[in-house]
């Protein structure tokens, strides 16, 4: 029996580079295990990640990132200093970053009904995801300035897919849900914001933290407490020839933060919500939260709260958020 683990900082490698590190390790470990090392090549690379730092510096020169600073600026104008889910416990002074999981799941035929209420707005699977999660949250909290982080793949050109880098920026989406609106106007107030965002994405989220210059709060993350993530069509892993599995733990469904025995999980926000589309249309969920804050039954009955809000757009859109099903008293935490 033997166990390779590979650990890889952050600040130089996403997500999406795992997939393409494990790619071409299959591919060389399938031609040494078969003692032909020339067998198989690498794809060629017509650009290295210093190509797109030095691209990227240059397309923010000449005025290009003072205006998309500007633009931050005046979005988060006035936002909440912190909005959060109302903690179990006292908020340390700062983080352990000592995190759990809660797992759940969406049917297929849910997430069939939900890109199809999508598609009749004009938005993604990831916009009426995203739209479903903010009015949890407004249910949630009783706020209806929402701001929750997201991230862009950072990976615009055809000429980046291959290379394994740090690509990822984190944007940061507020939204106003105030007026009682119907579930369609939520999501198309949550597609008018996911697209403003996109245009905007080339500013480095630290530039815009230095920009927004928010009170420093040890025990927070700056400008958003809160994040959510969509990860389509993941594929598996690829096989090792001779090998029982092989396990990505760096995807985006939560499982990045847990060692292999699924311990010493951290989480890196107060909830971080992962999505994640299996093979059999059905979608996969992982609730990640600072297990400091919150209690396990909380977590839990915020996700099946999700999941029934879920059920029950998808069979009526047109609900009011004041209509939508309530987080239940577990789920809405002891807001100490």
């Amino acid at each position: 029996d033997h166990v390779l683990l590979l650990t890889v900082h952050h600040i130089i490698s996403d997500g999406w580079s795992t997939g393409v590190l494990l790619a071409e390790l299959a591919g060389w470990y399938g031609s040494f295990a078969a003692d032909e090392a020339a067998a198989w090549r690498a794809p060629d690379l017509p650009v290295q990640y210093a190509d797109f730092a030095v691209w990227q510096r240059r397309l923010l020169e000449g005025g290009r990132l003072e205006a998309e600073l500007g633009y931050w600026q005046e979005r988060l104008a006035g936002a909440p200093p912190a909005f959060e889910l109302p903690p179990d416990h006292l908020r340390p002074p700062m983080p352990s970053y000592q995190g759990a999981v809660e797992r759940f799941q969406v049917p297929a035929p849910v997430a069939r009904a939900l890109r199809s209420i999508g598609r009749s707005r004009g938005a993604t699977l990831h916009m009426t995801l995203l739209a479903g999660f903010k009015a949890l949250l407004v249910r949630a909290t009783g706020e209806d300035d929402v701001v929750v982080a997201g991230s862009t793949a950072g990976r615009i050109r055809r000429e980046l897919e291959d290379l394994i880098g740090f690509f990822v920026n984190p944007l940061v989406l507020r939204t106003d849900l105030s007026g009682d609106p119907a579930f369609v106007e939520v999501l198309d107030r949550i597609r008018r914001t996911a697209l403003e965002a996109y245009q905007h994405q080339d500013a480095p989220f630290d530039k815009v933290v230095e920009r927004i210059a928010p009170r420093r709060d040890l025990s927070r993350s700056p400008l958003a407490q809160i994040a959510f993530e969509l990860q389509e069509h993941v594929p598996a892993p690829p096989p090792l020839g001779g090998l029982v599995s092989v396990t990505d733990v760096g995807g985006p469904s939560g499982a990045e933060y847990g060692a292999v025995d699924g311990e010493g999980l951290a989480a890196r926000l107060d909830v971080e919500l992962f999505v994640v589309e299996s093979s059999r249309g059905a979608l996969d969920g992982s609730m990640v939260y600072a297990a400091e804050l919150y209690d396990r039954a909380t977590m839990a009955g915020l996700t099946r709260s999700y999941s029934s809000l879920l059920q029950a757009v998808a069979v009526e859109p047109t609900l009011r958020l004041s209509q939508l099903p309530a987080p239940s008293r577990a789920a809405s935490g002891a807001g100490a």
